[in-house]
């Protein structure tokens, strides 16, 4: 026997010894298998794949030259393979023996993360980042909980100033006029902004609630448009919160940043970031691949880079691996039977530009901050083309002519009379369809 067959040989003996282990600790529990319908010989054909999976993380790439992995990737394998499993092992452990790596497992969804990635939960257990919508911040405790918040500590320590999140218990839909459009796609804004001292932090939040905190929806009801939080990664700011409504209605409120707003930055920093959700209404997963594909393909790139006004960020990484290696989908096809789970697991670090994690959007990550009104309005305007664009395209059709035309079309001149004159601005005026001329009938 050659040494590359003893090497194998080593990989393979550890794989059996992780399949006993396993198998002998629920042998007791074949008649309770039986009694419930479950195949004994698939419950074994799983623990030899996870086997398997634990011995291609642990031994040199040597031992494997064709298949390689290792603790990170395991991390993301395990919870799909042990998924409908009883199992008793200890995870934790088992990560920071083998990888010294800090596990967390969320109480939610199940899925493992490092532990900086995990927040806690009032039980003491933990909660990732993207289930965190579905619980409470409790600011003052500094944990997540179930229930909502009591009215006395809805706010945080700054009065108008909420605790992280608190805005999702206040903030909801606002009709609009694109309710008459099918399918109803409706957006909301994160917009984050610093003050120079946190001694005007909460006059110049109450300055922006002052003028755009209410609105009157199109059935002429009132509703609050937007609320200011709490953000960690912000220094003396604050972190403005819009409820979900068409462009319409986003339009008319955000027009306070035609003027200057004094004594607040976002662009000139190197915190802030604006963040736009878009509803996965009607979303398939094939709609979902052409989004990452058009924001993640290289050709792409200088588009990308001019509407984002920022190149690479570690919140909102581009990925353009994702076009090539087809992997992540059909990975997320193989592992969720439900169209609801393959969308919101379609990517797993919910820090790439494009975030499917939460419940009922998707998050476009890429855009840096701005107080500029036309700014804002533009990457609003992209955010819903990209996601129509998308819809109707094949995806040879993904590239930066293709989205001009579609953008110049005459029924979406309306949707992006503020993207058109901004992308001509930043350098693609050699294309005729956005020259000045085209806008003056919709300025």
């Amino acid at each position: 026997m050659n040494l590359i067959q003893i090497k194998r040989q080593w990989g393979l003996h550890h794989v059996r010894i992780e399949m006993r282990n396993n198998l002998n600790l629920h042998k007791w529990r074949r008649w309770d298998n039986a009694v419930n319908n479950n195949n004994y010989l698939e419950t074994k054909k799983k623990y030899k794949e996870i086997g398997k999976a634990i011995s291609l993380a642990i031994y040199p790439k040597a031992l494997f030259p064709d298949q390689f992995n290792d603790g990170y990737g395991l991390m993301n394998i395990i919870p799909r393979l042990t998924n409908g499993l009883r199992t008793s092992t200890d995870w934790v452990g088992f990560f920071d023996d083998k990888f010294n790596i800090d596990l967390g497992i969320c109480d939610s969804c199940g899925s493992f993360n490092h532990r900086d990635n995990t927040h806690s939960l009032e039980n003491d257990g933990l909660v990732c980042d993207s289930c965190t919508s579905d619980y409470y911040w409790n600011d003052a405790e500094g944990y997540y909980q179930n229930d909502p918040i009591d009215d006395e500590e809805e706010e945080g320590q700054d009065g108008c100033i909420l605790g992280r999140h608190a805005s999702k218990r206040l903030l909801g839909y606002i009709p609009t006029e694109y309710a008459k459009r099918k399918p109803e796609v409706y957006l909301g804004l994160e917009l984050e902004m610093e003050v120079d001292t946190d001694q005007y932090r909460v006059d110049k939040a109450e300055e922006l609630l002052d003028h755009i905190q209410w609105v009157y929806g199109v059935d002429g009801n009132k509703y609050r448009y937007c609320s200011t939080e709490d953000d960690g990664s912000l220094n003396y700011g604050f972190e403005m919160v819009t409820a979900y409504t068409g462009l319409d209605i986003h339009k008319k409120q955000l027009s306070f940043f035609k003027n200057r707003f004094k004594d607040v930055k976002s662009h000139d920093t190197k915190s802030c970031g604006l963040h736009v959700h878009i509803c996965k209404s009607d979303m398939t997963l094939l709609h979902a691949s052409k989004l990452v594909f058009f924001i993640n393909d290289e050709k792409n790139t200088k588009l990308i880079h001019a509407i984002a006004r920022r190149s690479e960020w570690w919140a909102c990484k581009l990925h353009p691996s994702k076009t090539k290696d087809l992997t992540y989908i059909k990975d997320t096809l193989k592992s969720y039977s439900m169209k609801k789970n393959q969308l919101r697991f379609l990517n797993q670090d919910r820090y790439e530009a494009l975030n499917f994690q939460n419940e009922n959007t998707v998050e476009f990550r890429i855009f840096r901050g701005s107080l500029k009104y036309e700014t804002i309005m533009s990457c609003l305007e992209f955010t819903y083309a990209s996601w129509f664009f998308a819809r109707n395209s094949s995806v040879e059709q993904l590239d930066i002519p293709h989205f001009i035309d579609f953008i110049c079309k005459p029924e979406n001149l309306q949707d992006t009379q503020f993207l058109r004159p901004y992308l001509f601005k930043k350098g693609f005026s050699n294309y005729s369809q956005l020259q000045p001329k085209k806008q003056k009938e919709i300025a």
